[in-house]
């Protein structure tokens, strides 16, 4: 897809953000396309500056700016590298291509029902310059638990009425509210 640029994810029943891929420029603006930026934090980033005052996010019939997805994001990102900082709250961690010989970065899991907060918490944590694993919340948590001890994330982030079904050997569980991220 050299040379598109993303604008549009569709998520499911209930919400969407604003989506499709096409060439050139938007309404005059500069557009970054994939091939442009360095890394997905980039092209974030410079989605919210071009466009900051356009819809990203559409749920429930609440929409969220660009800029309003920014500033969730950058409290989301803040939150994950203080844990990550804390004494012992960068491990476990996985050797990720691209990060240097034998460099780890902590894995961010996410197992969060359709809504703005699984965005704001997979894009906090590239961002924060993290590795994320989506998990899907439909799954049952006997299987859930299995990948999360394989993965060993530092963190998953999941519903209050998820927190206490799911396992994690080395990392913490954590509520989207945990890392203030609104539900909706």
């Amino acid at each position: 897809y050299k040379g598109w640029r993303i604008e549009v994810l569709h998520g499911g029943p209930g919400w969407k953000a604003h989506a499709c891929c096409r060439r050139g420029t938007a309404a005059g603006n500069p557009v970054v396309t994939i091939d442009e930026a360095a890394n997905l934090a980039e092209a974030f980033a410079d989605a919210c500056t071009h466009h900051a005052g356009e819809v990203a996010l559409v749920y429930r019939g609440q929409k969220l700016t660009y800029a309003d997805l920014h500033d969730r994001v950058r409290t989301v990102a803040g939150n994950l590298a203080q844990r990550a900082s804390r004494p012992g709250g960068g491990a476990p961690g996985a050797a990720v291509p691209g990060g240097g010989p034998g460099a780890e970065v902590p894995i961010i899991a996410v197992v969060i029902e359709p809504s703005p907060a699984p965005i704001c918490a997979v894009l906090g944590a590239v961002v924060a310059g993290m590795a994320y694993l989506p998990l899907d919340p439909a799954a049952p948590d006997e299987y859930l638990n299995q990948i999360l001890a394989d993965a060993g994330p530092m963190l998953v982030v999941t519903s209050p009425g998820r927190a206490g079904r799911l396992k994690v050997d080395a990392g913490e569980i954590v509520t989207f509210g945990e890392l203030h991220i609104p539900a909706g």
